[in-house]
């Protein structure tokens, strides 16, 4: 779970005349305190995705055999990178069909399917000391009727 910092500060709203360094606070002016809930600094993370081996069935063209292979490391903000956006990572580097789709898998001795943004996220966060994360993705062919 991310951790917070909570930085309260008191605001000054009125009328003030600067007297040398500091200011010097006017009858009219009135004291407000406000709140700032703040999410750490920025936490990078690299990712590391293999993809497996599969036939390409895109729509219109021909079968072809796509090799597997990792694809080129990517640093990201754990907190601000989604599914969608790795799912569109991957599709810049392979194509598939209407009639195929992708699996996203935690590289495991005994591996667990990667389907949400917060199974993405908590994968990210059980990887952060190492600063790695790797993801073993595979494209897969729809079986019987769609």
């Amino acid at each position: 779970m991310p951790r917070y910092r909570i930085s309260i500060s008191n605001l000054v709203i009125g009328n003030m005349d600067r007297i040398n360094s500091g200011f010097r606070q006017h009858s009219s002016a009135n004291l407000v305190s406000i709140a700032l809930i703040c999410r750490p600094n920025q936490m990078s993370l690299n990712i590391v995705v293999r993809v497996g081996s599969f036939f390409s069935l895109p729509d219109g063209g021909p079968k072809t055999w796509m090799q597997g292979k990792a694809l080129p490391t990517q640093t990201v903000d754990i907190h601000s990178y989604s599914f969608l956006q790795l799912v569109d990572f991957i599709a810049e580097h392979y194509m598939w069909g209407s009639k195929q789709y992708i699996t996203l898998w935690r590289e495991l001795e005994y591996s667990m399917e990667i389907k949400s943004d917060e199974q993405l996220l908590e994968w990210f966060q059980l990887n952060l000391d190492k600063g790695i994360v790797r993801i073993n993705a595979q494209i897969n062919d729809f079986e019987g009727p769609l």
